[in-house]
């Protein structure tokens, strides 16, 4: 390894200002210099302030500041711009930080040579509200439009481009997987992986989509201000507007591929005229029968909901549903609401199960319980089974639409990872109410956040390697030890507990043990902890201290607690084998086809094997990461929040890889490239060696203080750091009359030297001439005393004119605005005072 080419560390801006040297905003986090945690945040509050939502974080991954408004960076205007721009064979760095810049690149990274399998991903993360599935759905839509523009038409879509199917599927998933959160208005409550294949010429050729990790508890369990699913609410809205409705199926009937007026018809028999439980509370209010009631915020959610269903509608049409599949589906939904009233009528009719009421009843087996509470538990089981499996009914109808063409033996595939984000859920005292789910989703997140860290190591180590360059060692901490708490400790408990049958005590002593036995207890918390614990505790660690039913995790985001009270009971799959055998008493084919799912399988195996599987599809894929940034709690346009994006900082990982990427991450100039371009700033160097030395001699005195090299010879390329690039731009060719000024200068600085050495000889008075001439010492001892305040004097004179011959040069060079002077040495103070004594009249030194 070459060991010899770097140039010396140089000084880097002031650590209040990202780039002094120029006024302008970097468009890479890892551009700044020495950073901190309070330059990364002032750089995004800056680039927020300028509308710029995006900036780069090293290579290959992308930061977003959700801006909650309308920005027009998403409109086909800057798609158009994207595709010429890329069209034109522009070079991508000189493309300004952006998404559909991102998209291009690792569509364009499928084709290229160097990618060993042609595979792609791009992976969106960040909490709930910070932008993920806003950005996946962009991504597509900007591949869907390139595609479009070769004309590709589907034959396997009615006609209908494979592009806007892709489209359509978003629509369909938002509204059955999507809910309303306290953080997040449209949240998705899953994860999607969407694999999109490719042709030679990039059109696309087909698609398959994956979702993992449905949330089936929400659709019973809500928690404070969230809301079930968005179709249970578009449905209800849609009946109570069902004249409005009509009007848009008379509309629209030539235009989707069943009868939509049919359709419209089957909804008028579904009696959604009043409140539900399974829609929740006030909070989640649907009804717009009395206007005056509803605040405009409602009002506005209600006619997105009922906006939303209608497009729900021409989506079912583009992917080919027919008539009987989308009445099927809407009374599954319906009679799944009434299930839940114990409207045993109307859910018998929508549901299409005869005598349902009796056979729930058959099934109360446990004569030491409540026979309410059996009722109500099968129910909610019902309900939980049911919706589940119709979700999954309609991704493989999905699917089925979309996959003809998709062949995962060919190569060219992009996919696109709608990731889970770092979640923890709160009740309306701030108390944390976290559970098993909220344990599988951190858990998936901890993964990919480990992934991500070998991710920017990988990158910084090929730029290293393959310019035959020494990497740099990654010094910061990764997440490997709470991954094994969970994995090694928490998993397998669950599972040792299951196959056992232990109890929910149990497992948090076994835990408790392995985990010390593992040495990983400090990644736990217990409620003795709390207690003992010297720092302010938050409004839920003072409730957690006093239970004794709570596990606490230091996660990579922070502190979670999790309820272990329900770990064991969620973790199997609660409704039998034997009351999942209701759907096969549906007349609804649907219903009556969803298959059984066995109870040998876990949530926490589950959520092991998805894990896996996204893990081996990175490892043989060029990944892509987009950070997301929920910019504000409130979802307020023009709000930057500077504890929530400090907070955030902190689960995206970038607190911890910010020095280590600062250290690693330069522009790639090729090496004649660069001896071309730069030789202009000194004519007489000969080869790219000679330039390296004279930019190394030029800069290493006057910037000594970065702990960062800011420039590489590497074998085939200069790795350059941006700053240091623009200033190597702004600075003037070298002029060989500086190096005589200085010289001179130094001529002169060694005469004045030796001037004072003389002066201070002749001074000198010997003791037995000062017992003798006491007086005549004090006469000189007064002069001494008025020499030494001139020479002060002199001193600040003669500063001031060497600062001005230095400021001529530095201006001629074009960094005098850049650069602060070195303190003089106390040899020149003692030349200015020679000079100052002399013009005042103490004669010459002999």
């Amino acid at each position: 390894m070459n060991e010899s080419v770097p140039i010396q560390p140089i000084l880097q801006p002031d650590e209040k200002i990202n780039v002094p040297f120029f006024n302008q905003l970097p468009n890479n986090i890892a551009d700044i210099s020495n950073p901190s945690q309070q330059q990364t945040l002032e750089l995004l509050e800056n680039a927020f302030n300028q509308k710029q939502i995006y900036l780069e974080l090293g290579n290959q991954n992308l930061i977003l500041l959700n801006p909650f408004e309308d920005t027009q960076h998403l409109n086909d205007k800057q798609i158009q711009n994207c595709k010429q721009y890329f069209v034109q064979k522009n070079s991508p760095s000189q493309y300004p930080p952006h998404i559909f810049k991102f998209a291009e690149l690792a569509q364009q990274s499928c084709f290229s040579t160097n990618n060993k399998n042609n595979t792609s991903s791009i992976v969106t993360q960040g909490i709930s509200g910070s932008g993920k599935s806003e950005t996946s759905k962009s991504i597509i839509s900007y591949l869907a439009s390139w595609s479009k523009s070769g004309l590709y038409i589907s034959t396997t879509l009615n006609k209908v481009e494979i592009e806007q199917g892709l489209i359509s599927s978003n629509i369909i998933y938002e509204a059955f997987g999507n809910a309303k959160t306290k953080k997040n208005a449209n949240s998705s409550r899953f994860g999607k992986i969407v694999s999109i294949q490719f042709e030679k010429g990039g059109k696309i050729s087909g698609t398959k989509i994956t979702t993992t990790l449905f949330e089936r508890t929400r659709v019973t369990q809500l928690g404070f201000m969230d809301r079930n699913y968005h179709i249970f609410y578009q449905l209800k809205i849609a009946y109570e507007r069902i004249e409005e409705l009509k009007n848009f199926a008379q509309q629209y009937q030539d235009q989707v591929e069943y009868d939509i007026v049919q359709l419209v018809e089957e909804i008028t028999k579904f009696q959604l005229d009043s409140e539900f439980v399974l829609l929740g509370t006030k909070n989640q209010i649907t009804s717009s029968s009395d206007v005056q009631s509803i605040n405009q915020s409602d009002l506005n959610q209600i006619n997105q909901d009922f906006e939303n269903f209608k497009q729900l509608l021409i989506s079912f049409g583009d992917l080919d549903f027919s008539l009987e599949d989308i009445v099927n589906i809407l009374q599954c939904v319906a009679g799944l609401i009434h299930l839940e009233e114990n409207n045993y009528e109307k859910a018998e009719e929508l549901l299409k199960i005869s005598n349902l009421k009796e056979t729930i009843d058959s099934k109360i087996t446990n004569l030491q319980q409540s026979k309410k509470l059996q009722a109500e538990s099968i129910v909610d089981g019902i309900i939980m089974d049911f919706y589940y499996k119709l979700f999954c009914w309609i991704q493989n109808k999905i699917n089925k639409q979309l996959f003809q063409d998709y062949d995962s033996n060919k190569k060219f595939i992009l996919n696109i990872f709608d990731s889970f984000g770092f979640e923890v859920i709160e009740n309306k005292q701030g108390v944390q109410q976290n559970q098993l789910e909220q344990l599988m989703l951190n858990y998936v997140n901890e993964k990919l956040q480990n992934y991500f860290y070998l991710h920017i190591i990988e990158n910084a180590e090929n730029a290293f390697i393959s310019e035959n360059l020494t990497p740099i060692p990654a010094k910061f901490e990764k997440n490997d030890k709470i991954i094994s708490l969970i994995e090694e400790v928490i998993f397998k408990s669950l599972k040792d507990c299951h196959l056992l049958s232990r109890n929910t005590g149990d497992l948090k002593e076994i835990i408790t043990k392995q985990s010390q036995e593992k040495n990983l207890k400090n990644i736990l918390i217990d409620e003795q902890q709390l207690k003992t614990k010297k720092q302010a505790l938050t409004s839920s660690q003072n409730i957690h201290k006093f239970e004794q039913n709570i596990l606490g995790i230091r996660h990579t985001g922070g502190e979670v607690y999790y309820q272990v009270d329900g770990f064991l009971s969620r973790n199997k799959y609660s409704v039998s084998e034997n009351l999942q055998n209701i759907n096969k008493l549906s007349q609804n084919s649907i219903i009556n086809s969803f298959e059984l799912q066995s109870q040998n399988q876990t949530v926490a195996d589950n959520t092991l094997i998805v894990c896996r599987d996204m893990i081996d599809i990175l490892k043989k894929s060029d990944t892509w990461f987009v950070k997301c940034f929920q910019t504000n709690y409130e979802l307020q346009p023009n709000n930057f929040d500077q504890n929530a994006i400090l907070t955030q900082l902190k689960y995206s990982g970038i607190d911890q890889i910010q020095q280590f990427l600062s250290q690693t991450y330069y522009q790639t100039i090729p090496n004649e490239e660069f001896f071309n371009n730069y030789q202009i700033l000194n004519s007489g160097v000969k080869n790219l060696q000679e330039l390296m030395m004279f930019i190394n001699e030029q800069f290493q005195e006057i910037f000594n203080q970065s702990n960062v090299c800011q420039i590489y010879q590497g074998s085939k390329n200069i790795l350059i750091k941006d700053s240091f690039k623009k200033l190597l731009v702004q600075k003037e060719p070298f002029n060989s009359n500086d190096k005589q000024l200085i010289k001179q200068m130094n001529e002169q600085k060694a005469y004045y030297e030796k001037a004072i050495k003389l002066l201070n000889e002749k001074l000198q008075i010997s003791e037995k001439e000062a017992i003798f001439q006491k007086q005549r010492a004090d006469n000189f001892e007064a002069n001494q005393n008025q020499l030494l305040s001139l020479i002060q004097q002199m001193q600040n004179i003669f500063s001031q004119v060497t600062q001005f011959c230095y400021i001529q040069q530095f201006q001629q060079q074009g960094m005098a605005n850049n650069q602060p002077f070195e303190q003089k040495t106390q040899e020149n103070m003692e030349i200015n005072d020679y000079n100052q004594r002399t013009s005042l009249g103490f004669g010459d030194i002999q």
